[in-house]
């Protein structure tokens, strides 16, 4: 719902600051009298603001802010002295959307691509939940989220085990924050801790019982006791369309991410230790990238783009089977600030490097362009 809107006219330049709050927000902007807008977004106390430039727009677009976070946004034009600008701010509504909810947290009955069987969320202090299910058809998923202290054990961070009718099937982190919509989750690999995590070997029809319980670390197998802790778990179906990519790989036509709602465009698929990939013009847009892959053992993954490190993940000696990663907004329309601000940047290439012990496996560069409007 609408909490506040900030104006300027006549070519100045509009700021806004958001201080840290328990919940989520969404900043949209417009801008008119104006050909191109200069947006500087900023999350991180210290750190250079992030500048981009795109099309004048009406409150069409917005920026997802998540709990816990300082935010700050800017507006201006390329040509000094014109251009009016607006800002909105939304908070959350007090009627939550259709789904399991408990304390404003929800577990969304649908989502861009998968539909909610059933979940539960604990009250807090209480590390195990529990929730009876019908196992419904297609591909599942689990979707979870978990908040406790960040750690209470000298083996490391506190632990979230998942089992069905007492078997274990999965075992995952918790981290010290609270998500408010967790089945982001089960819809791509930003906005839900610990998931997508993917379960099978169940028949359509049969009831069975889905528990997560919170112990004090991997290495400490104990009942997590934190009266702060909050723990909860749902289970999604996939209702959405997906992409063959392998035997036993796919990729999803349609997921969210970060509040916005994107639609697989182009599927560049890698192989060996390192690849870089041409990057058309037509993908200059406001895309989002995703790397996923499959690997019978590998110790890291790196994303660049022309030569700047994106993003890099480490799995360590052990053997890894399979899945994806964000590597967040690669390029805004039609061109974006180098990274230290100094001059406009069009990105041409994206480069995958893996280092692979058995140099076997494969990955592809899923690329997924924006598919929704605000409102």
């Amino acid at each position: 719902e609408f909490d506040r809107g900030v104006e300027s006219a006549d070519g100045e330049a509009l700021f806004l600051e958001l201080e840290k709050s328990d919940r989520p927000r969404l900043v949209s902007w417009a801008a008119m009298n104006v050909d191109r807008v200069v947006i500087q977004l900023s999350a991180t106390e210290g750190e250079a603001a992030d500048k981009h430039f795109a099309e004048p727009s009406g409150f069409d677009d917005f920026e997802w802010v998540p709990a816990g976070i300082d935010f700050s946004i800017a507006l201006s034009s390329e040509d000094r002295g014109v251009g009016d600008f607006g800002l909105a701010v939304y908070n959350l509504s007090a009627e939550p959307p259709p789904g399991v909810t408990k304390d404003g947290i929800t577990f969304r009955q649908t989502t861009a691509s998968h539909e909610l069987a059933g979940a539960a969320i604990g009250d807090r202090g209480v590390s195990e939940v529990s929730f009876e299910v019908t196992i419904p058809d297609g591909p599942l998923q689990l979707a979870t989220f978990c908040q406790a202290s960040a750690f209470t054990s000298r083996d490391g961070a506190p632990w979230v085990v998942y089992s069905v009718e007492g078997d274990q099937v999965l075992e995952g982190g918790c981290v010290d924050q609270l998500v408010w919509d967790p089945a982001i989750g089960a819809d791509l690999w930003r906005g839900g801790w610990g998931g997508p995590y993917e379960i099978g070997g169940y028949s359509p029809g049969e009831r069975v019982t889905i528990t997560a319980q919170l112990i004090r670390a991997a290495g400490d197998r104990r009942p997590l006791t934190d009266p702060e802790a909050r723990l909860g778990v749902g289970l999604y179906r996939l209702v959405g369309t997906v992409e063959q990519l392998s035997a036993d790989q796919t990729a999803r036509n349609l997921v969210e991410n970060y509040g916005h709602t994107w639609a697989l465009d182009s599927v560049l698929p890698g192989s060996g230790k390192t690849q870089t990939f041409e990057l058309e013009a037509r993908w200059r847009e406001r895309f989002l990238g995703v790397v996923t892959y499959n690997f019978p053992r590998t110790n890291e993954l790196g994303v660049m783009l022309d030569g700047l490190e994106l993003q890099r993940i480490g799995f360590g000696d052990s053997a890894y089977r399979n899945g994806s990663f964000d590597f967040g907004l690669l390029w805004q329309t039609p061109t974006r600030q180098s990274f230290d601000g100094s001059s406009r940047w069009i990105p041409e290439k994206l480069t995958v490097d893996v280092k692979n012990p058995t140099d076997q496996g494969d990955y592809w560069v899923l690329l997924y362009r924006r598919a929704d409007e605000l409102g």
